[in-house]
């Protein structure tokens, strides 16, 4: 966060820096709860606000070719698919693979229970290709 004009800066995966519009309240400090979800304080307001992503939709994928929801997700997840064909490959943030299944056309239910609350990337690879997204479990 840059204290003097009060705005967040977001660093990409290719080292770009952007920022958001500026707020108020003259950020102070970051924190952390117990679930992995990011906080910041304004010092001038004493207001705590909580970070989101807004980037991870449900639907507007390439193509059209899938939808995936709810996002974020706790129990399970439903896969609509109008491809023929498909898999699905969740990993976990250190790019290990947790959960993974062949889809069909149509809606698919996966079970999400054992996956514990945090960010996922989704992998499905289908005949247009391979499509990734984020995850959020809680």
């Amino acid at each position: 966060a840059d204290y003097c004009n009060n705005k967040i800066g977001i660093a990409t995966s290719d080292g770009a820096l952007t920022y958001t519009e500026a707020f108020s309240g003259n950020f102070s400090t970051f924190g952390e709860d117990k679930d992995g979800e990011l906080y910041i304080a304004g010092k001038n307001n004493g207001t705590v606000y909580k970070i989101t992503d807004s980037t991870t939709e449900l639907t507007g994928f390439e193509k059209g070719i899938y939808s995936l929801y709810p996002n974020p997700a706790n129990t399970e997840l439903f896969i609509n698919l109008t491809d023929s064909s498909a898999s699905l490959a969740v990993y976990d943030i250190s790019g290990k693979q947790v959960l993974g299944r062949n889809l069909a056309n149509g809606t698919n239910n996966i079970d999400t229970s054992t996956l514990h609350a945090g960010l996922y990337i989704v992998e499905i690879e289908h005949a247009a290709g391979t499509s990734k997204q984020k995850l959020i479990i809680y």
